[in-house]
C-alpha cells in the first residue's frame, strides 16, 4: 500500500476502531492492571511500525529493555519495509521481529491476525508504542493483549484522538530528542500507572550509543575493489557520498539537485582526486544521471538501486563524508565513523537529529519550522520549502571541506 493509503486508514478507520476498542475496554475492563501497582515486565514488545531512521534511534531503548529482561524476551513489531534494520545491526535476532506485510489491505489484515495470535503464544505482558500519536500503533499495542501498555496520551493537548487504550499514559514533550523519549517510555514501566501524566522524574541526558556495523570480509573487499580503493589511496583520496533523495515522498525535505551539482564542482576544484558516490532507490537512477552528465564518469559512481541495506552500511565504513537531507541514510550512517552533513528544514534537529560525534547539522530555523510534527502525522501543506532553499551551497561546502581536511591530516 502507498503511504497515503496507510495515512488515510490511520486517520479515518483508526478513529472508529480506537473509539470502539476504548468502549470495549471500559465496559469489560480487559487486560486490567492496578493503578497502584508497579508493573514487573517479563516480555517486552516494542511497536515501531514505520521509518527506518527512527528504528535506529529506538536501538538504545531496546538495549535498555534487553538488560532488564534479557534479549530473548524483547520483541519488535514492524511493517515489512522496516523490519530488517535490527537483525542486520545485531540488535535483535530475526525471530524476535514480528512482521506486518503492508502490500495490500488483505495482507495487512492477515498479518495483524497472525500478530495477535503470536503475542498470545509468546505471552507478551508489556507493549511500548513508539509511534507517538498514530492510531494504528495504538490499536496494535492494545491488540497485543499486554497487561501493561505504554504510549503517548493527548490529555488536553491538540493531539490526534486515539482513544484511551494505554495503562501508562505518557505526556509528549516536544523539547526532548526522540531517542531519549524512547528511553523514557521504558523508564515509565518503573512508575505507578495511576500517576498521570507520566513521566514525573527528572530528565537526565544518559549516554546514548548507536550500534556499530562491521561488514563481513567478502562484502568489504567487494566494495573496496568497486570503489578503486587501495592502500595508497586510503586517507589521501576523498570519497563523498551524496544522497539527494530525488524521489523523497516528503518533497518538502528536498535540497535541489542543482545544489548538489554546484557543491560537487566546488569540491572538485579543491580536491581534484575526489570521488562522489550516488546512493538512492532504483527509480532515482535516471534523475541522478544529470550529475553524471555535469561531472563526468571520472568523478562519479552512480549506485542508485544497486545496493542493499548492508551494502549501504559498508559504503559508509569506506567513505569520508555523507551529504543528505533529513532522512533514513543520515541515521544509518551513524553506525560508522563517516562524517554526516544533514540538511534539516521542515523537521527540527532538536527531535530527530542523528546521534553521533560526527554529525554536522545545517538548519535555517525558520519561524514556520518544524511544519512536520507528531501532531500532524508528519504531513505538511508547504509547497515552497524556503527552509531548505535558504541553506546555501557555500555553507554545505564549508562543512564538507572542513571534514575532509581534518580526515586527510
Amino acid at each position: 500500500m502507498k503511504s497515503e493509503t496507510i495515512r488515510f486508514l490511520d486517520r479515518w478507520v483508526g478513529i472508529l476502531l480506537c473509539f470502539l476498542l476504548t468502549l470495549f475496554h471500559k465496559l469489560g475492563n480487559v487486560f486490567h492492571i492496578s493503578k497502584n501497582t508497579i508493573h514487573q515486565p517479563k516480555k517486552i514488545l516494542f511497536i515501531k511500525l514505520i521509518e527506518q531512521g527512527a528504528m535506529v534511534l529506538a536501538c538504545p531503548a531496546i538495549e535498555k529493555a534487553k538488560k532488564w529482561v534479557g534479549e530473548e524476551n524483547v520483541y519488535v513489531c514492524a511493517f515489512n519495509k522496516n523490519c530488517f534494520v535490527l537483525p542486520i545491526l545485531d540488535v535483535l535476532p530475526k525471530e524476535n521481529i514480528i512482521e506486518i506485510d503492508t502490500t495490500n489491505i488483505w495482507s495487512l489484515i492477515r498479518d495483524i491476525i497472525k500478530y495477535i495470535l503470536k503475542c498470545r503464544q509468546l505471552k507478551i505482558d508489556t507493549a511500548i508504542d513508539c509511534e507517538f500519536f498514530s492510531r494504528g500503533s495504538s490499536i496494535i499495542t492494545y491488540l497485543s493483549g499486554a497487561k501493561a501498555r505504554i504510549g503517548m496520551h493527548g490529555f488536553l493537548s491538540d493531539a490526534p484522538y486515539r482513544g484511551d487504550l494505554m495503562t501508562h499514559k505518557v505526556s509528549y514533550n516536544p523539547y526532548i530528542h526522540t531517542a531519549y523519549v524512547y528511553l523514557l517510555m521504558v523508564e515509565a514501566l518503573k512508575e505507578v500507572p495511576g500517576e498521570i501524566p507520566l513521566l514525573k522524574i527528572p530528565f537526565a541526558h544518559e549516554n546514548i550509543t548507536i550500534p556499530c556495523y562491521t561488514p563481513n570480509k567478502e562484502r568489504l573487499e567487494k566494495w573496496i575493489k568497486l570503489l578503486g580503493k587501495d592502500s595508497l589511496t586510503r586517507g589521501k583520496t576523498p570519497y563523498v557520498i551524496l544522497t539527494p533523495n530525488t524521489h523523497d515522498l516528503l518533497r518538502v525535505r528536498k535540497w535541489d539537485i542543482e545544489n548538489y551539482i554546484t557543491l560537487s564542482k566546488k569540491l572538485i576544484e579543491k580536491f581534484p582526486d575526489i570521488t562522489f558516490i550516488l546512493t538512492g532507490f532504483q527509480e532515482e537512477k535516471e534523475s541522478l544521471k544529470v550529475l553524471e552528465k555535469e561531472l563526468g564518469e571520472k568523478y562519479l559512481i552512480n549506485l542508485a538501486g544497486e545496493t542493499d541495506f548492508e551494502d549501504l552500511l559498508t559504503l559508509y565504513t569506506l567513505c569520508d563524508v555523507l551529504v543528505t537531507n533529513d532522512s533514513g541514510p543520515a541515521h544509518f550512517a551513524t553506525t560508522s565513523d563517516i562524517d554526516i552533513i544533514v540538511l534539516f528544514g521542515p523537521e527540527t534537529p532538536t527531535l530527530f537529529s542523528p546521534v553521533g560525534n560526527r554529525v554536522h547539522i545545517l538548519y535555517s530555523n525558520l519561524a514556520c519550522s518544524p511544519c512536520l510534527n507528531a501532531y500532524n502525522f508528519r504531513f505538511s501543506f508547504c509547497t515552497n520549502n524556503i527552509c531548505l532553499k535558504s541553506i546555501s551551497v557555500e555553507s554545505v561546502f564549508e562543512e564538507v571541506y572542513k571534514c575532509l581536511i581534518q580526515r586527510m591530516k
